[in-house]
């Protein structure tokens, strides 16, 4: 967890050019790229749909020009020119099918900080009765939280089926506290006057 302040993220550079000119592994790096930090994964989805909509529009347009222009080219180039705009087009819908898968993502998360942190509960069984999802998969989803840093040095202990986390929150009978709600993943945050507004589960600035 980043305790010193966040800087705005930027998508690197060789991500743009490979979804450009090499879409496939682009598209997978994007998507490992929005997904594997938790900040990223908590914000909209709207650049990879954005990334979608323009390679499908531009797949489409394409894919309509060579039909109208049909006679004008060879066969060679016939081939190569229509699985080039189907590939874009292809291409422009998966993106906007991760888009929403990581949207789906995200609001899942954000269920569980709910239940964790907003409403202090540990108990897996309560969890998943709460969220209407199955153990295991509570386990999993749980598992790849902490993994990716959202509760901070928690486990998940099977013999109690609970998730077993420190006190991250200051003491709240100190009169110079505050608590912010997270406009990003939705956790409650207990702030100190001294301490940075950056959300204790997502990393994400506080307002």
């Amino acid at each position: 967890m980043n305790n010193q302040g966040t800087t705005k993220k930027t998508l690197p550079n060789y991500i743009i050019w490979l979804l450009v000119f090499f879409w496939p592994i682009g598209l997978y790096l994007l998507y490992t790229h929005m997904t594997s930090d938790k900040t990223d994964l908590m914000r909209n989805s709207k650049i990879l749909k954005n990334f979608g909509i323009g390679f499908f529009i531009f797949g489409a347009i394409s894919t309509v020009s060579f039909l109208v222009r049909l006679d004008e080219f060879g066969i060679s180039a016939n081939i190569l020119y229509i699985f080039f705009a189907i590939s874009f087009a292809v291409g422009g819908f998966m993106m906007i099918r991760l888009s929403q898968r990581k949207m789906l993502m995200a609001q899942r998360y954000r269920k569980y900080i709910a239940q964790i942190v907003n409403q202090d509960k540990r108990s897996l069984n309560d969890i998943a009765f709460a969220l209407e999802i199955e153990y295991p998969e509570v386990v999993s989803d749980l598992e790849k939280m902490i993994e990716l840093g959202f509760f901070t040095n928690a486990y998940i202990d099977e013999k109690s089926r609970s998730i077993v986390l420190p006190d991250l929150l200051p003491n709240d009978k100190d009169d110079h506290i505050r608590v912010v709600r997270c406009s990003s993943c939705g956790g409650n945050n207990k702030l100190a006057a001294n301490k940075p507004p950056i959300c204790e589960y997502c990393d994400s600035a506080l307002a």
